[in-house]
């Protein structure tokens, strides 16, 4: 039985499988801008953008030197951009690895009544540290691993709880310096260290705590909620911008549009 054979001569086969080829490298090459998206791997895919923008724009004019420059980089790429993305291809054989692509890994617990009940133990854990005027670092991540961002940590692993929280922040305790980081619903480390922000356009009451949290959210996409013990007040850092003396109800508003999905109004306040 003869195949049926397009004009340009290729098969039905060679057309689907082509098809296939290209659509699992498109997929792939998608998710690892989505998990470089927000991070400091996101600005290497747009230097990326540039520098061949570069190198075509010199082959169009004929430079040359500079083009022979740029394409002994070109001939290096391979193994600059396994080292570039090193923790964006960690991350991704992650997910593959946990069936994270079919599990809606773009939402951070689960199933929403988990969403719900890790929501409300996080603003609860908030609104006692507000009220007893401990100080506290709260790192909540979402779609991007904050591994590679903590300079350094303590091993919790334990289910995350209002009361757990608040015993790792009491002043006297060892491991009150520093972050908590909460994946999921659970305390997976404590006494981790941030990067702090660089902004200098911040008012003199943020202070290293709310200069940590702020650091983080301008290279991931994690929330960070910061209590004060000098003022008893809340801040939530996100996406690089910080929002200050945060109440319960607005905390609460804020990470259901942010895990939930929920669309009621969290216009921010930036700093």
């Amino acid at each position: 039985m003869a195949e049926w054979l397009f004009p340009n001569g290729l098969s039905l086969r060679e057309v689907i499988r082509s098809i296939v080829d290209i659509g699992v490298i498109a997929f792939f090459v998608y998710e690892l801008m989505v998990l470089a998206k927000g991070t400091r791997g996101w600005y290497i895919i747009q230097g990326l953008i540039i520098f061949f923008i570069a190198l075509y724009i010199c082959n169009f004019l004929g430079l040359e030197t500079l083009s022979w420059v740029l394409d002994r980089f070109v001939m290096l790429l391979p193994v600059a951009l396994v080292i570039l993305f090193y923790p964006e291809l960690r991350s991704l054989l992650e997910e593959i690895g946990k069936f994270g692509f079919w599990t809606g890994r773009h939402r951070l617990f689960g199933k929403k009544g988990a969403h719900l009940a890790a929501i409300d133990e996080i603003v609860q854990a908030v609104k006692n540290l507000v009220g007893k005027r401990i100080g506290a670092l709260i790192v909540i991540e979402n779609q991007t691993r904050v591994d590679d961002y903590i300079y350094q940590s303590i091993p919790i692993d334990a289910e995350l709880s209002p009361h757990l929280i608040e015993s790792i922040f009491y002043p006297g305790n060892p491991l009150h310096d520093g972050a908590i980081l909460i994946r999921g619903n659970r305390i997976v480390a404590a006494s981790c260290i941030l990067p702090l922000s660089n902004k200098e356009e911040l008012g003199t009451n943020l202070h290293t705590r709310h200069r940590a949290g702020l650091g983080l959210s301008e290279l991931t996409d994690a929330v960070v909620i910061i209590v004060s013990e000098e003022t008893g007040t809340a801040s939530l850092a996100h996406g690089g911008n910080i929002q200050q003396d945060v109440s319960e109800q607005r905390l609460r508003e804020i990470l259901s549009h942010i895990f939930l999905g929920e669309t009621k109004d969290v216009g921010k306040n930036k700093a």
